[in-house]
């Protein structure tokens, strides 16, 4: 049943002026932000007329209907009040499917627990009809699921106030009447909210905060259908500011910076959000002449050379007045363009142009000797090619051809390498062969030697060169053909490592085998004493005891050395590992204690294998104690076996091992 008073006509005048501006929002949804509006309009218009109804509602079962068709609209405000902010602020991308969809999971499952809620008392625990005031209300004891769901609200309602209050700071001289409109839209709601919360005892307990949004709505139609409040900033930002290479700043009429774009940041050094209401002398004061240009309230259009960081740049800037519809001067745009690499290239042809031009006013005539030069040049371009003359004391000058892969090689560029000579890459010791070589050079015709050259920042690279002396236009010539030889002398120290540790093993075997064999001698006549002396009271039955377990451990010890050297007699023969690793889990496990968690992992198609159990067995043992070592604190230890092909390219890299 339902009892209308005077408590009720400000919420249903308030729904009347929220569904009116939703639906004018709607038939001008061609307008940009009229849809999240309208939305907001609508659901503020659905909570207005459902509280008024819950008001009217004289018993409990009205008041719990009314108040849970309250929520459609009390939980779509939140999600169509931040859409909005975030379209207004430029975030146009939080708008796909999936980021709508994402906002709306918790209101949705909100509704569906309101919907339910006599099934299970999550969103509200207890509904009471409480009539000791002036108005009969409905008391509710809230249940987790409503502070969880109240949360988020909160989280989207300050999200979108704070999106909102920070575009109006920023903005609040450069657009001051669509500002005003931002900053009632943000505030609005908190005011309400906050009046609610105090609980005025003239209220009677009555929410002012679709009151409250309903005057959210109007700020939002007058901003968004009277001042076109998405007309500049938002579409600026997007179209003209954030999604574009060249660095852009808006400035105000006292000259700051109200908007900047990240591309700003390449230019100034510092990010967007860092340069927001700074003045642009101070933003751009290391070029007085570039704050110059931006102060007149006429356009510009110039080209500038900035130096930034340790190299000069080139952009071309245009300073644009920004006006409204009436024509009143509102800021001023500044656009500076990067055209570096344009203009670099623009140099590189004047300077490639004037030295052609001079090559051909001057050697016309040596035009063919040119042609032959290029033509050895290029023969070898997998390998470094200097080309460089050498004086009548055989003394090499200075280079005068060099081709790409000696650029990239040495780590210089043409023009740099161009300005030195063979003496500026050789390494300090390698002079000592380079005279000799050019001698022979000069004497042969021809040498081929090794030498290390320096690439620039230091790095040295082995160096195969074949150099072959030419005679050009009477000039003595030569070009040097260099091959990079560094695997090459890698492989070489592995193999020197290698036949060191063959020899060091040979060493060791022949040790351990003399040894192994007075250790046989000795355990032999110990074990002979021992069971000659068990069962009497002899003090030396101990000590022997003690000589013999040492010499079975230093035989241990001739095993493995014996083993290293590849000299022990090893029974070979088809096992399995899987079952080996299962025989030996009793031991394993003591050996690592009970800190440690043992895992075995056996490959169910594992390949037989031909090799000595014991020696198998004492590599698991010592795999296994080394890894308990590095876990103090305990750990997962685990053993696993697999089928594993040692193919060409792992043998290249490991000179030990065969593929």
């Amino acid at each position: 049943m339902l009892r209308f008073s005077l408590v009720e006509a400000p919420l249903v005048l308030s729904a009347m002026v929220s569904l009116g501006l939703g639906f004018f929002a709607l038939r001008h949804r061609s307008t940009r932000g009229a849809l999240p509006a309208a939305a907001l309009m609508l659901a503020v218009a659905v909570w207005s007329l459902a509280y008024a109804l819950e008001i009217a509602a004289t018993d409990l079962s009205g008041k719990v209907f009314f108040t849970g068709f309250k929520y459609i609209g009390v939980t779509a405000v939140p999600v169509a009040f931040f859409l909005f902010a975030a379209l207004y602020t430029g975030h146009r991308s939080w708008f796909g499917l999936r980021g709508v969809s994402l906002l709306s999971a918790i209101p949705i499952a909100a509704l569906i627990l309101i919907a339910t809620n006599e099934s299970h008392h999550l969103f509200w625990r207890v509904l009471e009809l409480d009539t000791s005031g002036p108005l009969s209300v409905l008391t509710k004891a809230r249940g987790p699921a409503y502070w969880l769901y109240t949360a988020y609200a909160y989280v989207l309602l300050f999200g979108g106030s704070v999106l909102l209050l920070r575009q109006a700071t920023y903005s609040s001289e450069f657009y001051s009447r669509q500002s005003l409109a931002v900053l009632i839209a943000a505030i609005a709601p908190w005011v309400g909210n906050v009046v609610h919360l105090l609980g005025l005892p003239f209220l009677a307990g009555l929410d002012l905060t679709p009151f409250a949004f309903t005057i959210t709505s109007i700020a939002l139609a007058w901003g968004l259908f009277g001042l076109q409040l998405l007309d500049i900033a938002p579409i600026a930002r997007e179209a003209v500011i954030e999604h574009v290479n060249d660095a852009v700043f808006v400035l105000d009429l006292r000259g700051r910076v109200v908007d900047a774009n990240p591309a700003s940041e390449s230019v100034v050094g510092m990010g967007a959000m860092e340069v927001l209401g700074k003045p642009v002398a101070d933003i751009l004061g290391r070029w007085p002449d570039l704050v110059a240009l931006c102060q007149g309230p006429n356009l510009v259009e110039a080209e500038v050379e900035l130096p930034i960081g340790e190299r000069r740049r080139y952009f071309d800037l245009r300073f644009t007045p920004l006006r409204d519809r009436r024509g009143r001067m509102m800021g001023r745009l500044v656009v500076l363009r990067d055209v570096t690499a344009r203009k670099e290239v623009e140099n590189s042809l004047r300077e490639v142009q004037a030295e052609l031009e001079n090559r051909v006013r001057e050697r016309t005539a040596e035009l063919a000797t040119s042609e032959a030069r290029y033509r050895m040049l290029y023969n070898s371009v997998n390998d470094t090619i200097l080309v460089h003359d050498i004086t009548p004391e055989g003394i090499p000058g200075r280079f005068v051809e060099v081709n790409d892969v000696a650029c990239a090689t040495l780590g210089y560029s043409r023009e740099e390498l161009l300005c030195l000579s063979p003496r500026d890459i050789e390494a300090p010791e390698d002079p000592v062969k380079a005279g000799p070589a050019i001698e022979k050079l000069i004497a042969e015709g021809h040498v081929v030697f090794e030498l290390a050259h320096i690439a620039k920042g230091g790095r040295r690279v082995p160096t195969e060169v074949s150099a072959h002396l030419f005679e050009l236009d009477g000039v003595p010539t030569v070009v040097s053909v260099g091959r990079d030889i560094t695997e090459r002398k890698r492989l070489q120290e592995q193999l020197l490592q290698s036949q060191k540790m063959e020899t060091v093993g040979r060493l060791a075997g022949g040790i351990a085998h003399d040894f192994n064999n007075l250790l046989t001698v000795i355990i032999g006549n110990a074990d002979f004493a021992v069971a000659q002396l068990e069962g009497s009271d002899s003090p030396a039955l101990s000590d022997l005891q003690e000589v013999l377990k040492a010499a079975r451990r230093a035989k241990d010890l001739t095993s493995q050395l014996l083993a290293f050297s590849r000299r022990q007699v090893m029974e070979t023969k088809v096992l399995n590992l899987n079952h080996l690793i299962l025989d030996m889990d009793r031991m394993l496990r003591r050996l690592i204690g009970e800190d440690v968690e043992l895992v075995a992992i056996p490959a169910p198609d594992l390949g037989a294998t031909m090799a000595d159990r014991g020696q198998i067995e004492q590599m698991l043992a010592n795999l296994v104690v080394n890894a308990r070592d590095a876990m103090p604190k305990g750990g997962v230890l685990t053993i696993e076996t697999a089928n594993v092909t040692l193919d060409d390219s792992y043998a290249k890299v490991h000179a030990e091992t065969t593929p």
